[in-house]
């Protein structure tokens, strides 16, 4: 509807299915990637499978290079996201927002990078059945 009230959104109303969305998208697949991925089986697994010699270098290219990697692409997403969202632009910044668009865009890429490390950690699942950590 076009009018406005006061008070919190129903939940028996639109917002419940955005609210079920929230915490799926954003709260337990987020969680349930983070321990398997970047937990301390990560480190084990390199501790296992690298030889002695090398494991100093495993180590510091998984802690500075991993994040490095994965934060160069976060400021041309987010920029692009405000530029679309973009519904008065003044001079040299955007005057007003439109919060529903961003709203999406952010949802929408955020969904997207899920699937993205949910098929590459599908794919090494399934590459490293004859992977012979200890032994």
């Amino acid at each position: 509807s076009d009018q406005v009230t006061r008070g919190l959104c129903p939940l028996k109303e639109k917002c419940q299915n955005v609210f079920y969305f929230f915490v799926v998208a954003v709260v337990l697949l987020p969680s349930v990637m983070a321990t398997a991925t970047f937990g301390v089986s990560k480190y084990l697994t390199i501790m296992r499978s690298v030889s002695e010699q090398d494991k100093d270098v495993a180590l510091m290219l998984v802690q500075v290079l991993a994040p490095l990697v994965a934060m160069l692409p976060v400021p041309p997403i987010f920029a692009n996201i405000l530029d679309n969202s973009c519904v008065f632009p003044g001079d040299g910044d955007c005057e007003l927002y439109n919060h529903r668009a961003m709203t999406q865009d952010f949802y929408f890429g955020l969904i997207i990078l899920i699937q993205v490390i949910i098929v590459f950690e599908t794919l090494i699942f399934l590459r490293s059945k004859n992977f012979k950590l200890y032994g």
